[in-house]
């Protein structure tokens, strides 16, 4: 057990005391742990560690060029025995594995226990804190601070090429559905952020990547096409319904109630047409005005799966008697 040796830099935050620094990965590994709600209900306030995610930080860490630049936050334990010389502005503690205790970044810093490689990461260290006090640290980080939208991570994966293959089908019909000037979505949607009555990409993603499969060779113009050409007609059928009713697909709950919908409805257009096109999907969708609750259109829910099975049910129901009627 060695004793380490790092600069440091004192801060004073009302009556908390830490020192902000940068530490190798690899020393980091070696003297922090966690004490999650499962192992210490009493004195445990982390969340069980995931290790799929870890190794997906240790991958990034050995394979790219990449950085991780937000710090670590860190509670120094005895163990440690810190101490912190102002005039070097240096802080030494011993190489214990308890030497810190994580407060947040524990993901992080398992990644680095599974990387090969080790680089340097910025850490503070808090100096002197009870359990109750880290507890209540730990709250803080994870309550005042606002993560990024996923939205924006969509986005940002978008411009960087750094998406799945599936992400990368949804942006690209995504971008036809927000740049079409024939876009039932024209307007509606949200591209990085979250607005009020728009479709986020996180929920646009949600609602098409399950359709991908059904969509099969299609490319994403074409997969984008067949989809809008849907709605249209879905919000079309919706209309001759109750004509005075909001316009249902291009909110987010009936988008994906909508889209929740059309592998039932492709497979009833497929079997009564063997095609897709305006014609065959509101024949398909006409049988809704005998069927959909009229009181939906204004009152969806704030389930769209809720929403999703009444209009599953209302197409299968309605063309099953359409079809023993055509077997008698």
């Amino acid at each position: 057990m060695g004793v380490q040796k790092i600069s440091a830099n004192l801060v004073t935050q009302g009556s908390y005391r830490f020192y902000v620094a940068s530490m190798p990965s690899n020393v980091l590994a070696k003297t922090c742990f966690v004490v999650n709600r499962f192992e210490d209900p009493y004195l445990g306030f982390q969340r069980r560690l995931e290790e799929d995610r870890a190794k997906s930080i240790a991958d990034y860490i050995d394979k790219s060029e990449g950085s991780i630049p937000t710090a670590i936050i860190l509670s120094a334990q005895p163990d440690a025995e810190l101490k912190y010389s102002s005039r070097n502005k240096t802080i030494s503690f011993y190489e214990d594995l308890h030497a810190f205790l994580i407060i947040d970044g524990q993901h992080r810093v398992y990644g680095f226990t599974m990387s090969k490689s080790s680089i340097r990461v910025p850490v503070v260290i808090y100096e002197g804190l009870s359990r109750e006090q880290e507890t209540e640290l730990f709250i803080d980080i994870n309550t005042l601070q606002k993560p990024v939208s996923q939205s924006l991570l969509l986005d940002v994966k978008s411009f960087l090429k750094t998406e799945t293959e599936a992400e990368r089908q949804c942006s690209q019909i995504f971008e036809g559905f927000f740049k079409s000037t024939g876009s039932i979505l024209k307007g509606k949607l949200s591209r990085a952020e979250t607005s009020t009555g728009k479709i986020s990409r996180r929920v646009f993603n949600h609602a098409v990547e399950p359709l991908l499969g059904s969509l099969g060779d299609l490319t994403s113009a074409q997969a984008y096409s067949v989809i809008n050409d849907y709605l249209t007609c879905l919000q079309a059928v919706f209309s001759e319904i109750d004509n005075s009713a909001p316009t249902l697909v291009t909110k987010p709950i009936g988008f994906q109630a909508a889209l929740m919908a059309f592998p039932a409805v492709l497979q009833i257009t497929l079997l009564k047409h063997n095609h897709v096109s305006k014609e065959a999907w509101h024949d398909s969708l006409d049988v809704l005005q005998h069927s959909f609750p009229k009181s939906r259109l204004r009152r969806p829910g704030s389930s769209y799966k809720g929403l999703g099975d009444v209009l599953i049910n209302c197409v299968n129901q309605v063309s099953l008697r359409a079809n023993l009627i055509a077997d008698n």
